[in-house]
């Protein structure tokens, strides 16, 4: 009974992660004279899961679940929980080889597809303080993972973490600086760098400076198979991103009602102060230690939990810039200046509507994203939902079907036949009644016997 009901518990834990067991017969050494035998104790039951033991004859290494003092991608919500054996071991919740429930549930959580920032060491200042990294593409672009476009970056502005020789940093905060072409303006290169935690000693400084001079890859969070919850946040991030700074592009440019340029239409409210955010088109650098500078901010600043329409555009709508503008020029074609030295422009005609068309085209704008406008951006997001739900509930189905049949087949060795035992039963009974019918007739001969001859 007790070996049957420790089988249900393992099958029961092996519902949320992949269990191996072992059962062995324990030996000890006993020593006579120069004699030494070895003698069976009681036998030893082992259980693995995930590459450490979980059950060591009577002894337990516990998993312990705790808060979470860093962040993984921009999105995350504060307070996520995290997995580590009561020994002191990673956890590895985001191992392969995890199975079951839990990694369903981590790769759902956890999910970015492997699309996290990847680079090489440029440079280290370990005097500083904090210390700091800078990260940039490598030379010969092995890093397929770096990221050149703020509108892509999903890496937390704060407490995140950096993978470097295979020992994770936690960062406080990250500036990211632009370099444009010398060719191109509209063309160049990210770097950033990182403000460090957890490298006062000299071990940590080693490990960065060997990272530095092999021109190892280093990650700012973890490559997590699967599409979860960071990747469709990733996507929408996207979205929201790069069709406000169109859509705020054309807005800036034009005049509103008033007859002065327009303000950002699309923003987002900073973090502490609730305010909105003055955008910024175009690649330019960032610091996220100064998010609350609301002046010049970048779109990476903007995400799906904060963007919005900007608070002066709901308090008065005639600042919607729907009018096109001109450069006022001189007879020899060259521009006017005003007091302060600003190029001037006044309204194409009286009361024009090219802004407005203007606006109104970027829905079929075909070139906004990789997979097309706006709208066949939607569709592709919610189509590749549609086939991952698909393939999940096709998975599930499947794993309960092969579930089912290796039960079956458990059920066909140990298990019980109720028809059977039914039957068992029944012939149990008739041999009982038998039996009781021999002793009778028994007892009658000798009745007879004793009583009817008197012997």
């Amino acid at each position: 009974d007790l070996r049957d009901q420790r089988s249900l518990l393992i099958d029961e834990l092996s519902q949320y992660a992949t269990v191996e067991t072992l059962e062995k017969k324990g030996t000890i050494e006993k020593r006579s004279g120069r004699q030494t035998d070895e003698l069976e104790v009681d036998t030893q039951f082992y259980v693995y899961l995930n590459g450490n033991t979980l059950v060591d004859g009577d002894k337990i290494n516990r998993i312990q679940y705790t808060q979470k003092e860093t962040y993984t991608n921009v999105c995350d919500m504060k307070g996520l929980y995290e997995l580590t054996w009561s020994d002191g071991t990673d956890f590895l919740e985001h191992s392969r080889s995890l199975g079951g429930k839990l990694q369903s549930l981590f790769e759902m959580r956890d999910g970015n597809n492997s699309t996290t920032l990847e680079g090489v060491i440029s440079s280290m200042d370990a005097a500083s303080t904090p210390p700091t990294i800078t990260i940039t593409r490598s030379a010969s672009d092995k890093n397929a993972n770096f990221i050149n476009e703020a509108n892509l970056l999903n890496i937390p502005t704060n407490d995140g973490e950096i993978y470097i020789n295979g020992t994770m940093y936690r960062y406080e905060t990250f500036s990211a600086e632009w370099t444009p072409s010398a060719t191109d303006p509209s063309q160049g290169e990210y770097s950033y760098t990182f403000r460090l935690k957890g490298v006062a000693d000299l071990s940590s400084e080693e490990l960065i400076k060997i990272a530095n001079e092999s021109g190892m890859t280093v990650s700012v969070g973890e490559n997590v198979a699967g599409r979860g919850i960071p990747y469709y946040f990733a996507q929408l991030n996207e979205f929201v991103r790069e069709f406000s700074e169109r859509f705020n592009k054309i807005q800036n440019s034009g005049f509103d009602l008033n007859d002065e340029f327009g303000i950002d239409f699309f923003t987002a409210k900073t973090k502490t102060k609730g305010i909105d955010y003055e955008m910024k088109e175009g690649e330019h650098s960032f610091d996220t230690a100064l998010m609350d500078v609301t002046a010049d901010a970048s779109y990476y600043f903007m995400t799906t939990a904060n963007y919005k329409v900007a608070d002066e555009m709901i308090k008065d709508p005639s600042k919607l810039a729907a009018k096109a503008v001109i450069e006022v020029t001189d007879a020899s074609g060259n521009p006017v200046l005003d007091a302060n030295g600003n190029k001037t422009y006044v309204s194409v005609g009286g009361d024009n509507w090219e802004n407005i068309q203007k606006l109104s085209e970027l829905k079929d704008d075909s070139t906004m994203f990789l997979h097309g406008a706006p709208d066949t951006f939607i569709q592709s997001l919610a189509s590749s939902m549609g086939v991952e739900c698909s393939r999940a509930e096709h998975l599930s189905q499947s794993q309960y079907n092969l579930l089912l049949s290796i039960d079956k087949n458990r059920q066909s060795v140990s298990g019980v036949d109720e028809d059977e035992e039914a039957e068992d039963l029944m012939v149990f009974q008739q041999m009982l009644m038998n039996q009781y019918k021999v002793l009778s007739v028994m007892n009658q001969v000798l009745d007879k016997l004793i009583n009817g001859t008197a012997v």
